[in-house]
């Protein structure tokens, strides 16, 4: 989830989008990574037919998040 997420993020201008430290309605995003991505609209997904525990989907979110809010 994590691989498939940077893969789909991991640009120029969504970092940026990440960094600027706001959504699209000019509210500050969460400090945590995973709330921040969420609030974007940048969600992990799983495989077909997989299902997984949400805790899961947001552990996969922090750790594509972290590195692009540093």
């Amino acid at each position: 989830m994590v691989s498939a997420l940077l893969a789909q993020r991991w640009n120029a201008g969504d970092v940026e989008v990440l960094a600027s430290g706001v959504d699209a309605g000019g509210r500050k995003l969460p400090s945590n990574a995973w709330m921040a991505l969420r609030r974007l609209g940048w969600t992990a997904a799983t495989l077909v037919g997989v299902r997984v525990n949400d805790r899961i989907v947001r552990m996969a979110q922090e750790q594509a998040g972290v590195p692009c809010a540093r």
